[in-house]
């Protein structure tokens, strides 16, 4: 009989594929993603490309927001951590003024994943990853 699945084992999962979903619907038709802070356009499976997070990983209610999560060159997301002051006004510019304001309010809100959400989302991304990979 199988191990039940782990809430921290469900989480790696689905970053796993969350990351790779932000990455490949920002592509372009040849598969180029451009970070969203410094603009530098790599591949989007290699090269470095990585899911940067506005908000930090650690806050659960923003960790799978899509609004929150973007391709970010490995030099932006880890040497500049993030890069947040560019992040946050890229988000205003992109989904209008007052964005990275809520994603950080939502990003102090308590929330706990149970193993049933975690499934729901892994499911839901997996979904969403293979229809990319389609077009």
């Amino acid at each position: 009989m199988p191990a039940k699945p782990t809430v921290s084992k469900l989480k790696k999962k689905l970053d796993t594929i969350f990351s790779k979903y932000v990455r490949l619907s920002h592509a372009d038709k040849s598969g180029y993603v451009k970070c969203y802070t410094c603009g530098v356009k790599k591949y989007w499976e290699k090269d470095g490309m990585q899911a940067g997070h506005f908000m930090s990983r650690k806050h659960t209610s923003t960790r799978f927001d899509e609004k929150n999560v973007m391709p970010q060159c490995y030099s932006c997301n880890c040497h500049f951590y993030g890069r947040q002051f560019e992040f946050g006004k890229n988000l205003d510019k992109q989904f209008g003024e007052g964005t990275s304001d809520a994603l950080l309010q939502k990003s102090r809100q308590t929330q706990k994943n149970t193993v049933a959400d975690l499934q729901d989302l892994i499911q839901l991304y997996t979904n969403k990853l293979e229809e990319l990979q389609k077009k």
